[in-house]
């Protein structure tokens, strides 16, 4: 490694945090069904796809607290992100949403993304 290269690491608790922010929408996808589908199989994937990045970083973080793995960070400036977070909502959720509120399954769904996005404003 040469002078100066950073090495950050963490590559797979990047790819679990990433895969958590995405758990909404297997949320929204489990309550909304899909014709191809049956419900059956549909469902229960979807709420394994929304729960086991949250159970995978519970562990890390359990296996990190036990190790006693610490990690002193020096953080020289900081900014507030928020209004990131509700564009990053938007750009996730809308796309998997028509105009289509015909089925209760659907009104359900918008209305748990309304609830995403007010909690994740709200913060």
């Amino acid at each position: 490694m040469k002078a100066g290269d950073v090495q950050e690491g963490l590559g797979f608790v990047r790819f679990v945090l990433v895969w958590s922010s995405l758990s909404p929408v297997f949320l929204l996808w489990a309550i909304r069904g899909v014709d191809a589908v049956v419900d059956w199989v549909w469902v229960p994937a979807c709420v394994a796809l929304f729960a086991l990045p949250s159970a995978l970083l519970a562990f890390i973080l359990y296996r990190a607290r036990k190790s006693e793995n610490l990690k002193t960070i020096a953080v020289h400036e900081a900014w507030d992100q928020r209004e990131h977070l509700l564009t990053y909502l938007f750009a996730m959720l809308i796309p998997l949403f028509d105009a289509n509120l015909g089925g209760l399954r659907d009104i359900l769904a918008v209305g748990c993304a309304i609830l995403f996005v007010m909690f994740c404003s709200g913060t």
